[in-house]
């Protein structure tokens, strides 16, 4: 596993600023394990938060901002773990996503199978904080 070096999917960024070596290393000792039965993110909650805020402050207003899901590969067992036919990834964790044009993520939420209003949270929220700067496409 490894940055791709396509021109649709890689960040020069992101691949220059981690090595393969450290990359793997992370990879290696990263480990989270939860036993909150109520919420199945909850050890990864403050994680998510310093990421969101990290995002937030490197933004740079684009001319579209898209929300969307997006899967991420696991074939472990989790009850979080989620089964989509005909995707390319069919096994593996559902993230809601909020990203620019430019392909940067704004903003990102685990789906933790229960009734989740961060769709309409998060599109509000990115509403107050864009309206003079940005045009919204997708279901707003």
């Amino acid at each position: 596993m490894y940055w791709p070096h396509t021109s649709d999917t890689s960040n020069e960024a992101v691949s220059n600023a981690n090595g393969r070596d450290r990359f793997d290393a992370i990879m290696r000792c990263l480990h989270f394990h939860d036993i909150n039965e109520s919420d199945k993110f909850a050890k990864l909650q403050p994680l998510i938060s310093h990421l969101q805020k990290i995002f937030m402050e490197h933004f740079v207003p684009a001319p579209n901002i898209s929300h969307d899901e997006t899967m991420v590969e696991y074939f472990g067992k989790y009850s979080c773990k989620q089964s989509i036919r005909n995707k390319s990834i069919r096994f593996g964790y559902k993230i809601w996503c909020q990203n620019s044009s430019s392909g940067y993520l704004i903003a990102f939420d685990p789906y933790r199978r229960k009734i989740h209003i961060w769709k309409c949270r998060i599109r509000i929220d990115l509403c107050e904080v864009f309206i003079n700067s940005t045009s919204f496409t997708g279901l707003l």
